[in-house]
């Protein structure tokens, strides 16, 4: 069972979390640019979990954002019905002169073949922006905990002065 202080920290680091796994997915380069608003930024939640007397948090994505942060091997192609979806989408970033069903075909296919032959690059963007919270949150959380354990400790231990 969670208590105040505790509760708060880990109300403050799902925030904190959030924003930095956000500002980590922009900072890295990738083949195409990820924009501000990109469907897996705004896909990064993070949510409470509760088990039992276990409490925490757990981050939320789009599936493809573990590949977007290990990378892929070669070799290893992607659905195609994705990638022409993902090509729709980002026609006017990929400069597309038409949009038929065609040609975003023939693009995805080419994107494809180049993600069998030579892999995506790893961001590791996540890791990154758990490196960088990990640390800090660690001692909020024990120095909470420390908090809570010695209100709790008060109140049922009688004060000896009295």
């Amino acid at each position: 069972m969670l208590r105040k202080y505790t509760k708060d920290v880990l109300k403050r680091y799902k925030v904190i979390l959030t924003n930095e796994l956000k500002r980590q997915l922009r900072n890295k380069p990738q083949p195409t640019t990820v924009s501000n608003g990109s469907r897996l930024e705004n896909s990064i939640s993070i949510k409470p979990i509760s088990s039992g007397d276990v409490e925490g948090i757990s981050v939320l994505m789009n599936s493809y954002g573990v590949n977007v942060n290990k990378g892929r091997s070669a070799g290893k192609g992607v659905p195609p019905y994705k990638l022409d979806d993902w090509v729709r989408r980002n026609s006017s970033q990929l400069r597309l002169k038409d949009t038929k069903p065609s040609t975003i075909k023939r693009v995805g296919y080419l994107i494809n073949r180049s993600i069998k032959r030579k892999g995506i690059r790893p961001t590791r963007f996540i890791d990154i922006a758990i490196q960088k919270v990990e640390p800090k949150l660690t001692i909020d959380l024990i120095n909470a905990f420390s908090r809570d354990l010695n209100e709790m400790l008060n109140q049922k231990i009688p004060d000896p002065k009295k």
